[in-house]
């Protein structure tokens, strides 16, 4: 089959969102599977939270007044993030081999920021399940696709929502109604990115967790799992292995696609991801203001500290001076587990910025990155576009990707 009937098949599969559906005309099969945040207390929205591996309590953060001013332009942007059922309860999907009762090995695929739909995700995992032979779990991180809040993908009322935030900010650039949302959000409190990120990580690790328990129906006793992350699945990719010492992780290995660099070397102002108001409030909070707020707010310093593996790890990736030697030692002792590929015509997250951190000055942390470019126009949001006209050129260059991502996790027998 081809790149457009293969993606045609995949979405028609997807749209159907019956369980156990098979792919037609081919040898796979797309399933669901509930899910429940234990580690949605974490979220904006509670009066007071505790830490129970710490045993330490915490009142709740203080609000920027910028919420105020942006939050109530829409009612479902106002929803404290800890009250989103839908990011508490969710559903995940796999797509697997067909006719085989179960496994003992997977590949979690990770998507990007703002994410709102997987269909360009869809191919990657086929093909990842073609090359492998493994089932590839398509995991949606806090307050994106399935758990975003309802009401958050409203074209109509989003737009609205822009052009208030166009009207509040002059000069704003890249605001549509695709992130609105976010960047309403992320603008009102960036510390939101943090806590997304940790629940994210911590439902992983769960995921994990079961799966190796044997307790999944599709997944025998001892499974393990690899990482495939986009964009901002990459960096979260990179914390999870940077963070883990347990068994869960200890041997997984990961494909960083698109991403690998730290956050304040990303360039997130984009009509698909950021607006650049939300963009500059995160890279002032992450940056040279994240002292002050960690001095002001004793739940955020707790967690980034090193009493928490996963918030020292956040740290690590948020700048790219700060704890530069640190981060570079806990990176190169991943060296054998990671490889990144980029694209030269990425404007999102660059293959200079990306090999920075990744190659540094001096080779470390030394970790393998591939740069890749393509004879047709594609970009960080599209990096194969679904166009009848390039398609020969695209599914040439999607092949070459595949073979090596499949490579990192395939080699060795693995």
């Amino acid at each position: 089959m081809s790149y457009l009937s293969d993606y045609a098949a995949l979405r028609a599969a997807w749209a159907a969102q019956r369980d156990m559906q098979p792919i037609e005309g081919m040898p796979y099969r797309l399933t669901q599977w509930r899910c429940t945040s234990n580690a949605a207390d974490l979220l904006p929205g509670h009066a007071s939270y505790r830490c129970a591996e710490h045993d330490l309590c915490f009142v709740a953060e203080a609000v920027s007044e910028v919420s105020a001013s942006v939050s109530g332009s829409n009612e479902a942007l106002a929803i404290a993030d800890a009250r989103i059922g839908e990011n508490r309860d969710f559903i995940y999907h796999i797509l697997a081999p067909a006719g085989v009762p179960r496994f003992n090995n997977a590949i979690l695929l990770l998507h990007g920021l703002n994410e709102q739909h997987w269909e360009k995700c869809l191919p990657w995992a086929l093909g990842l399940a073609r090359r492998c032979s493994r089932p590839v779990i398509l995991f949606p991180l806090a307050l994106h696709m399935q758990r975003a809040g309802a009401g958050w993908c409203v074209p109509r009322a989003m737009r609205d929502v822009s052009l208030e935030r166009m009207e509040r900010t002059p000069g704003l650039t890249a605001s549509s109604f695709s992130n609105a949302a976010i960047s309403t959000r992320l603008h009102a409190q960036p510390s939101r990115l943090f806590w997304a990120a940790m629940q994210s990580c911590m439902d992983v690790t769960a995921l994990a967790g079961l799966l190796r328990s044997g307790r999944h129906s599709l997944f025998g006793e001892g499974t393990t799992v690899d990482f495939f992350g986009y964009s901002i699945g990459a960096f979260l990719s990179q914390l999870l292995l940077m963070a883990d010492a347990s068994p869960l992780f200890r041997d997984a290995r990961a494909v960083l696609f698109c991403g690998g660099t730290t956050l304040d070397r990303m360039h997130l102002v984009d009509r698909a991801i950021l607006d650049g108001a939300a963009w500059e409030a995160l890279l002032r909070f992450y940056g040279p203001d994240l002292p002050g707020h960690r001095m002001k707010d004793a739940r955020l310093d707790h967690f980034l500290s090193d009493a928490h593996a996963l918030g020292r790890a956040f740290r690590l990736m948020s700048t790219f001076e700060g704890s530069r030697a640190e981060r570079e030692t806990a990176l190169e002792a991943l060296r054998d587990r990671l490889i990144a590929v980029v694209l030269e015509g990425d404007t999102v997250i660059t293959p200079l910025d990306t090999l920075a951190v990744l190659d540094g000055e001096h080779g470390r942390p030394g970790i393998v990155t591939h740069v890749l470019d393509f004879a047709y126009p594609y970009s960080h949001i599209m990096p194969f576009p679904v166009q009848p006209k390039h398609e020969a050129l695209v599914e040439a260059a999607l092949h070459a990707f595949l073979d090596t991502a499949a490579g990192q996790f395939c080699r060795d027998g693995a």
